[in-house]
């Protein structure tokens, strides 16, 4: 009792998630950082706290592939891109959520949307379907939308036409800024 000691290392793993430290309430924030020093005052349970594991994806102008390394059920969260600016900022993109169950070794495929050019530079549509400008540049470019999809990688989602039923989630861009 009274007497500081170092916690020991962690050694366990939680599928999805990643460990944080420890608390005295199994409800609680972290009190204690994994081997922290601990003064023991009394008999005391102490709680491991975990945190989801997100994997994120950022625009690179292509595709990108998500493989389940377990089955279960996975959280979708997609954000379509914004449209390029004018005088006016273009609209942000839209959201959407989702779930979907995943069999361990089962592929999905992320297409995230890019943002529509400005009209100072031809007002082109950003990746994934943003809408251009009229040719006289007085707008922005629509920013391309973000999705995701299960079969086959079919790229942007004007490919997935004829499959329609492969695509999980789909978030649309925002709109061109105007002048």
């Amino acid at each position: 009792e009274g007497i500081p000691q170092n916690l020991n290392a962690n050694k366990f793993t939680r599928y999805a998630y990643d460990f944080a430290g420890w608390s005295t309430n199994s409800n609680g924030s972290v009190e204690y950082a994994d081997k922290a020093s601990f003064t023991i005052e009394k008999d005391t349970t102490l709680y491991a706290i975990w945190v989801v594991t997100t994997t994120n994806f950022e625009y690179t102008g292509g595709g990108k592939t998500f493989t389940a390394p377990q089955a279960g059920t996975y959280k979708l969260e997609v954000w379509g891109a914004q449209g390029g600016d004018d005088t006016g900022a273009g609209g942000k993109g839209g959201y959407a959520t989702g779930t979907i169950y995943l069999s361990k070794g089962a592929s999905i495929y992320i297409y995230v949307g890019g943002r529509g050019c400005s009209a100072a530079s031809s007002a082109c549509g950003g990746y994934n379907g943003g809408g251009k400008a009229g040719s006289s540049g007085s707008s922005g470019g629509g920013g391309g939308a973000t999705h995701i999809a299960k079969g086959t990688a079919r790229g942007v989602l004007e490919n997935y036409n004829s499959y329609r039923s492969e695509v999980l989630i789909v978030a649309g861009g925002g709109g061109g800024g105007g002048n």
